[in-house]
């Protein structure tokens, strides 16, 4: 297993950010650089990963999730693990669960 050295990128893309920790210059930074980068479909979904993975299967995958369970998916299996091995050990965890593009779970039917 390898993992890539980001650190260069990492190091240029911290450039955009402000001097000071600014909460409403980094939403604004945020905007500005997500509608740059989601110019190419009515998703909101990145150029980039549009391109690549989806441009070309994205009409076959309307309602394809209409009856997806999550609970059911083995990655609700490995996160219950997880859970319960923190619960195990008390520890005392923090889980940041970022938001499902909602136009997109609209269009495959995913339940929220």
């Amino acid at each position: 297993l390898s993992l890539k050295n980001r650190v260069k990128k990492i190091k240029k893309a911290s450039k955009k950010l402000p001097a000071k920790e600014d909460n409403a210059e980094l939403e604004s930074l945020a905007t500005k650089l997500g509608e740059k980068a989601t110019t190419n479909n009515d998703f909101g979904i990145s150029n980039k990963f549009w391109n690549r993975e989806l441009k070309d299967k994205y009409k076959r995958l309307k309602g394809e999730q209409s009856n997806f369970d999550y609970v059911s998916s083995p990655e609700f299996g490995d996160f219950q693990l997880v859970l319960n091995q923190f619960a195990e050990n008390n520890n005392d965890v923090l889980f940041i669960i970022p938001p499902v593009n909602e136009k997109w779970s609209n269009y495959t039917g995913l339940s929220k």
